[in-house]
């Protein structure tokens, strides 16, 4: 999607969730605003107006906030709690990638992947720390493979890329 696009959108967006009228019709408004632009977008607001979901759609693949995982994302990788999707699309061979944000510490990141992926009978194979501000994880399961890529930016936020597909 082209950033001008995504731009249009949340300007739109925000502009419409000002406006006066019921949250549905409000929703209907900044979708129609999106369609215009080419947009296939599902927007949600909470009562006092907010935007609390925005999912743009361009075939498989899902831009926004507060994403739901892709059918068919495998049950035994889970995101822990608390984490933001914003992108999902399909991978290489049938598999997946999620990216997300959350505010929790780095530290906090690396021991709930580690808890969620072990306890579902996930074995760590690798870990690197290519960069200060970059980690990333292996783990192996079953034929299948699951990486994780932290990036920690800096602002107290930390971005995760997570791919699961089966092993080449």
């Amino acid at each position: 999607m082209k950033p001008t696009k995504m731009a249009v959108l949340l300007s739109a967006a925000t502009l419409l969730a000002a406006c006066g009228g019921g949250d549905e019709a409000r929703e209907a408004q900044i979708e129609k605003a999106a369609k215009r632009s080419g947009v296939d977008a599902d927007v949600e607001l909470d009562s006092s107006g907010e935007i609390t979901k925005v999912e743009i759609k361009n075939g498989d693949q899902r831009v926004g906030q507060g994403l739901k995982l892709p059918s068919g994302f495998p049950d035994d990788v889970s995101i822990p709690d608390g984490w933001n999707v914003i992108h999902t699309t399909p991978a290489a061979q049938d598999g997946f990638m999620v990216q997300a944000m959350t505010g929790d510490s780095v530290e906090n990141v690396l021991s709930s992947i580690r808890t969620n992926l072990q306890s579902a009978g996930w074995n760590e194979v690798a870990f690197a720390e290519p960069a200060p501000t970059m980690k990333q994880l292996g783990f192996e399961k079953d034929g299948r493979m699951t990486n994780v890529n932290l990036i920690i930016p800096g602002d107290g936020n930390v971005s995760v890329q997570l791919i699961t597909m089966p092993k080449p």
